[in-house]
């Protein structure tokens, strides 16, 4: 189960989070355990074009990491969002591929943890197959993070990262040699 809050920025707000985290200056019952890193990763989200995925709260991501392939579930289950609506909350399902393309493995990996079930008896989706997903967005993220503790509640541990994003869109056509692109600063706290 993953919880995580996830907050926009703007451009001063992401770099004083960064110096924030360099220079260790967290308020005092906080501490930064271990080193703080930075890194790039490359997350590719697929869905079908209508959204399907997305719409009933799941996402299918890859992320490459030097020259490893993740792909991750992400389920709703029975969870969804907290009480006041800030922290999304929903289960997390991983398996490690040789390629960032959808595989007999892959499709294998998302029939172990019921999706085609889950969308066309839970949800009510017709006509949904694993052939129809698709890459859609493809995200470029620059990642400072570090795990916290607090030295009050010995249990508190928590990552948090701040992301310099570049998202580009794989579902659209290209016209005028022009790519859909968009750029988002944020900070993320995961428990």
């Amino acid at each position: 189960t993953e919880i995580e809050n996830k907050y926009t920025v703007n451009l001063e707000m992401m770099r004083n989070a960064k110096q924030v985290l360099r220079n260790k200056e967290l308020p005092t019952q906080y501490h930064i355990k271990g080193e703080v890193t930075e890194k790039r990763q490359k997350d590719v989200y697929f869905d079908t074009k209508s959204h399907v995925l997305a719409s009933n709260g799941y996402a299918l991501r890859c992320r490459e990491i030097q020259d490893r392939f993740i792909f991750t579930l992400k389920k709703p289950g029975n969870v969804g969002k907290s009480e006041d609506e800030t922290q999304f909350i929903r289960l997390e399902f991983e398996v490690e591929s040789d390629s960032s393309q959808m595989t007999e493995n892959i499709i294998k990996f998302l029939n172990q943890h019921n999706l085609l079930e889950e969308l066309q008896v839970d949800k009510g989706v017709d006509g949904f197959d694993y052939k129809d997903l698709q890459q859609i967005v493809q995200i470029e993220n620059k990642r400072m993070s570090c795990t916290v503790e607090n030295e009050i509640v010995p249990d508190f541990v928590c990552e948090v990262s701040v992301d310099d994003v570049e998202y580009t869109r794989c579902d659209t056509k290209v016209e005028n040699n022009t790519i859909v692109r968009a750029s988002d600063y944020q900070v993320e706290i995961e428990l």
